[in-house]
């Protein structure tokens, strides 16, 4: 569930809405998406971190590595769902709202800037994280099929 949420997401459904959508109708979408994506991946991650723990990884090295990653992958998700989600939603809909006004003064302008810039240092934050989580899901995977024993 946790990789193959992340890859749909990240790569095909934000993607494709992007190009398809008017860009606040998209975040408008998102602003609806993001917080459910977050609890799932985060419950997800925390799923497989219990249960690699409950199997006995942390009695060998590698299983040590997988769990110290899944940690750093799970509070990396936890930061996303209930800090810079939040953040970047909030810098999202005031510029909206600025935006939208039907006349704009250079101050209403100025400060659209300042919101957009704001955004996009917040947003890329999110999106480093989100892409850590990511490459830990994939290093987790590789990580249980080293584990299958393929008899002839």
């Amino acid at each position: 569930v946790l990789l193959g949420t992340q890859l749909w997401n990240t790569f095909f459904v934000g993607i494709t809405m992007f190009k398809s959508l008017p860009r606040q109708t998209f975040g408008k979408v998102q602003s609806k998406l993001f917080p459910q994506y977050f609890a799932l991946t985060a419950g997800s991650n925390l799923l497989a971190l219990v249960t690699l723990a409950l199997a006995g990884a942390a009695a060998t090295a590698p299983g040590v590595r997988a769990l110290a990653a899944l940690g750093v992958s799970l509070a990396g998700l936890l930061v996303n769902w209930l800090v810079l989600e939040p953040i970047c939603t909030g810098l999202m809909f005031q510029r909206y709202d600025i935006e939208n006004l039907p006349e704009k003064t250079d101050a209403d302008k100025e400060r659209i800037a300042t919101l957009y810039k704001q955004f996009g240092k917040w947003h890329g934050i999110s999106s480093l994280v989100n892409l850590v989580s990511f490459c830990v899901a994939v290093g987790h995977g590789w990580f249980l099929a080293s584990l299958l024993v393929v008899a002839a």
